[in-house]
């Protein structure tokens, strides 16, 4: 069975705490399938599974965080918090979020030259 890194460290932790999959799916008021396919990655990692599974388990804040920005990667978002930025900011951070996949290298070589200037 191979298992990605999110769900690796998510079936160490509730091995760990000697919790079975038919606790921790109940705890988190999942399926244990849903749990299953998504520690297999077989499942799209939607946020309100991920907030599931890490809320039945007793992590430290800075746990859960480490867990989620994983499971982020894991589908290949970016977590982007932009709540006291001004509008004009915040419609920057939308485009580059819309566009940012489409961009040529080129394109890629300007926004970090600019970024890090």
């Amino acid at each position: 069975m191979i298992l990605t890194p999110f769900g690796r460290t998510i079936r160490k932790i509730r091995v760990d705490l000697e919790m079975t999959l038919i606790d921790h799916a109940k705890r988190a008021n999942l399926s244990p399938y849903v749990l299953t396919d998504t520690e297999r990655g077989q499942r799209k990692m939607e946020d309100h599974v991920i907030h599931s599974m890490l809320g039945a388990l007793p992590c430290s804040p800075e746990d859960n965080r480490r867990l989620r920005l994983m499971a982020l990667e894991e589908t290949g978002y970016v977590l982007l918090k932009v709540p006291t930025a001004n509008d004009a900011a915040k419609q920057t951070a939308a485009e580059l979020s819309r566009t940012f996949e489409y961009l040529t290298d080129e394109k890629y070589a300007q926004l970090n030259s600019a970024l890090m200037s």
